[in-house]
């Protein structure tokens, strides 16, 4: 059957009922209630039944949207047909996860955004850094990227150049914890190769002190480390004292006065007087980064920490 004669039908079928509204509006002409398709049919303003069913056509053939451009499931009239809908609308990239309650700012990292049910919420919860997991005397298992440093013989006086590998000190202790989130932390062992400075008149030398603050700073691993220095007497309270003999670095760190070098002997310093032939180990410090993740660990000798950047 062609759209016409459809059309023509649905016309014929209208006229019946229209003739029952207009039935129904003669025996109360007062009333003043619009039937459903918006034509008014009060006593005043009769139009004709040509009219009304001219305006119905219009209404069903109207509009030219198509079904992509009507939402999913949803239904329209157009051009005298029922389209359904396919467009589905695209969901916000940025919304989270979350269902609701899941990420209330106290369970955000400080800083850090999330969207939750198109809001956004802004963390409030303060991140532990490393300095906030580490405890002074914890043990750190740390290895310096350096397997080999030669040390020249003008920076020690001694007969020759000296070698030694900075990777096997391997094992580490907390010894300050900085306001920045800094970490410093003492070798603890000491170098298996010792170190040989010669002073032929006696004197501590002041470049030997500098000498040893470079030997530290070859302990130092990129990422990793922010400084270093040598170890000096001030830093070794009773719980990171041992028992081997190594070098002291002496200077006071709050005037930059260089006292000299001493050593240590069974966890005692001794004095130096004449430096001739002596060698010691070294046993450096290094100052750790304060956005390195803890890995691993418990802190304890058997179980040290582990990091990573």
């Amino acid at each position: 059957m062609s759209e016409k004669k459809k059309h023509k039908v649905i016309i014929g079928i209208e006229i019946s009922l229209l003739c029952m509204i207009l039935a129904t509006l003669s025996i109360n002409a007062s009333s003043s209630n619009p039937p459903s398709n918006g034509v008014s049919y009060n006593k005043n303003n009769q139009v004709t039944v040509q009219n009304a069913l001219d305006d119905l056509y219009n209404k069903a053939n109207y509009g030219n949207a198509t079904a992509g451009q009507i939402l999913k499931g949803r239904t329209a009239l157009v051009g005298g047909k029922q389209v359904t809908g396919t467009y589905e609308a695209p969901t916000c990239p940025n919304l989270a996860t979350q269902t609701p309650g899941d990420a209330m700012a106290e369970n955000i990292d400080e800083g850090k955004i999330a969207w939750v049910n198109g809001e956004k919420v802004v963390g409030k919860r303060k991140v532990q850094t490393m300095s906030d997991i580490l405890r002074l005397g914890d043990y750190i298992r740390y290895t310096p990227s350096k397997s080999s440093y030669t040390i020249s013989s003008v920076d020690t006086g001694y007969s020759s150049n000296q070698t030694i590998n900075p990777s096997e000190l391997n094992s580490w202790r907390v010894i300050q914890k900085n306001a920045d989130g800094t970490v410093a932390i003492l070798a603890s062992t000491v170098s298996t190769t010792p170190i040989g400075f010669t002073d032929s008149d006696g004197t501590i030398l002041e470049k030997y002190v500098k000498t040893l603050n470079a030997i530290a700073s070859a302990y130092e691993t990129e990422g990793i480390t922010v400084s270093s220095r040598h170890v000096k007497s001030g830093d070794l309270s009773s719980a990171f004292k041992i028992s081997a003999t190594y070098w002291l670095a002496e200077y006071d760190i709050s005037s930059g006065e260089i006292e000299g070098v001493r050593w240590v002997h069974l966890g005692a310093v001794q004095p130096s007087a004449n430096l001739s032939g002596s060698k010691k180990s070294v046993r450096p410090i290094v100052v750790l980064r304060s956005d390195l993740k803890i890995t691993g660990g418990d802190g304890t000798g058997s179980n040290p920490w582990t990091i990573a950047p």
